[in-house]
């Protein structure tokens, strides 16, 4: 995660030996460097917000996942459906562009204070197999809202909105390329 602080002002420096004193007052907020898989199309310095339709997009045991995590949602914490999904790792945001049809690839920054709660989106592949094996996959939902990490997690930050700082991809036959090489076959 990548931080850019914006310090209070007031601060001076005499010679470019002396250390910085330590604040906790600032002037803006810490940004964090973070990625978003969309089909929108955003161009850098907009602001991205969630279209508030991958619920209607579910179906079967994705449905019910989702409305797992509903029923087990603390009350503290903002409803899935209002927040917008954003990845703290490229390679992550990559994997899920990656089998998006027609979506676009985006470096983002967010307020570190806005975010509603960062997850592990590889517990929903958990719940789904555990699911479709006849196991226990609702005890998962809690593990979800604790920000519990399995074995190899996919963090996903819940926020209002992200502003676009670049980008990386909006090329449908990229995307194409890149999920043929991450299963081995050759690019496009």
């Amino acid at each position: 995660v990548t931080r850019m602080v914006w310090l209070d002002s007031s601060r001076t420096r005499t010679t470019m030996r002396e250390s910085v004193r330590p604040t906790n007052q600032f002037l803006g907020p810490t940004l964090i460097e973070c990625y978003r898989a969309d089909k929108r199309s955003f161009a850098i310095g907009d602001t991205v917000r969630t279209a508030a339709e991958y619920y209607r997009k579910f179906s079967g045991v994705a449905k019910q996942i989702e409305d797992e995590l509903e029923t087990t949602r603390p009350p503290e914490k903002t409803r899935r459906s209002q927040c917008l999904f954003v990845f703290e790792s490229l390679p992550i945001a990559k994997k899920h562009w990656s089998k998006m049809k027609d979506g676009k690839l985006y470096r983002a920054t967010i307020d570190e204070a806005t975010i509603l709660h960062r997850g592990d989106m590889a517990l929903m592949d958990v719940m789904k197999s555990a699911a479709e094996a006849g196991g226990d996959w609702q005890a998962f939902a809690g593990a979800y809202w604790r920000s519990e990490m399995s074995a190899v997690p996919e963090v996903e930050l819940m926020v209002a909105e992200a502003v676009v700082t670049e980008v990386i991809s909006a090329s449908d036959t990229e995307r194409v390329s890149y999920l043929r090489t991450r299963y081995g076959f050759p690019a496009v």
